[in-house]
């Protein structure tokens, strides 16, 4: 993990005019940010969690019904399929032909694999670019541009969901000022998206490699947000993301003997999804319980702090569960690419 993880560092950042040592140091910077801004994130999380009864949670995790967390991790494996046709057309756009669907579910599953051994998500999305690269022989900038664009549009479709979910929470007599926030955090973010993709045109980029690979980048996802057809399929993508994670939620929520106010839980899931899918969490932990208890009074008003914390626990292990039979990939790979990869 840790080779690959430097070779596709190396080979993305890397100019010709530009040592080797520094791109180490800058590397090291931006990957020290991320982690003062988890732990930020995590003081703020503190008091939220500081009042929860840890014992009660761990009883509620030892109780819970099999027969619903079985249909919980049935519901997460049919996401894998989803998931890798996301990822499949973006390929075909980028590359004008599409791919085997078992080798780029190879890439999705391995990739998630992968990501279990990451600290953070950045470095398992990194990990699936030179997955990218060595299984289909794609340059290395289409690689990478895989990557971004499958969790960008991804992102970005989950932005629109949510902002759509936050004008149906003015009718469900929720809490003005949070919604008020929410509403023009999502907008300002639209907005940024916007302003970049509307401008960078105009941007005089460096005619090196770094400068060459933003403009092809900002190029290529303009061409895709800007198609009505391609957008659509996306956004589609994501909506039966929140659908299946409503589902999971609403099984785990029987496996520990509570409910979920169903409609709230629709409205808010593209919110949960996006601090699930924010690349500075591991595989979504901490941010994906906060804002769960954080909504507590809203998406579960009968329930107990506790009861949701251990649904919210419960589908991070499945998740984990999940993604550990992407390892039998690594069986039909070469001995060189395992190697490459980084795998012990």
């Amino acid at each position: 993990m840790a080779g690959l993880v430097r070779g596709v560092t190396k080979a993305t950042l890397e100019t010709p005019s530009g040592p080797t040592s520094s791109v180490a140091t800058t590397f090291f910077k931006r990957c020290l940010s991320l982690l003062i801004s988890a732990g930020l994130l995590g003081l703020l999380a503190a008091g939220v969690f500081s009042a929860i009864d840890w014992s009660h949670v761990q009883a509620k995790l030892m109780t819970a019904e099999p027969a619903w967390l079985a249909a919980t991790f049935a519901l997460l494996l049919l996401g894998y399929p989803l998931n890798t046709y996301r990822f499949a057309v973006i390929v075909e756009w980028l590359t004008g032909k599409p791919p085997a669907f078992m080798q780029a579910m190879r890439i999705t599953w391995l990739g998630s694999f992968l990501t279990l051994s990451a600290p953070f998500a950045a470095l398992g999305d990194m990990a699936r670019a030179g997955l990218v690269k060595w299984l289909m022989k794609l340059p290395l900038g289409q690689a990478v541009q895989s990557i971004l664009f499958d969790r960008g549009l991804s992102m970005l479709c989950l932005i629109v969901l949510a902002l759509f979910g936050a004008v149906g929470e003015f009718n469900r007599a929720l809490p003005e000022n949070f919604m008020l926030v929410q509403v023009a955090v999502l907008i300002g973010c639209l907005a940024v998206m916007a302003l970049v993709l509307g401008g960078y045109r105009h941007v005089p980029w460096p005619q090196n490699r770094i400068g060459l690979f933003i403009h092809g980048t900002l190029q290529s996802l303009s061409a895709i947000v800007l198609e009505p057809r391609r957008f659509l399929v996306q956004m589609a993508i994501s909506f039966v993301n929140v659908i299946g994670y409503v589902l999971a939620m609403t099984c785990l929520a029987r496996a520990f003997d509570f409910s979920f106010d169903i409609l709230n839980l629709i409205l808010f899931a593209p919110l949960i999804l996006l601090a699930i899918n924010l690349p500075i969490f591991y595989y979504g932990w901490g941010g994906r319980e906060t804002v769960m208890l954080m909504l507590l009074a809203v998406l579960a008003p009968t329930a107990t702090s506790e009861a949701v914390l251990a649904a919210s626990f419960a589908y991070g292990i499945l998740l984990i569960f999940c993604a550990l039979p992407g390892g039998l990939f690594l069986f039909g790979v070469s001995p060189k690419i395992r190697k490459d990869i980084g795998t012990s």
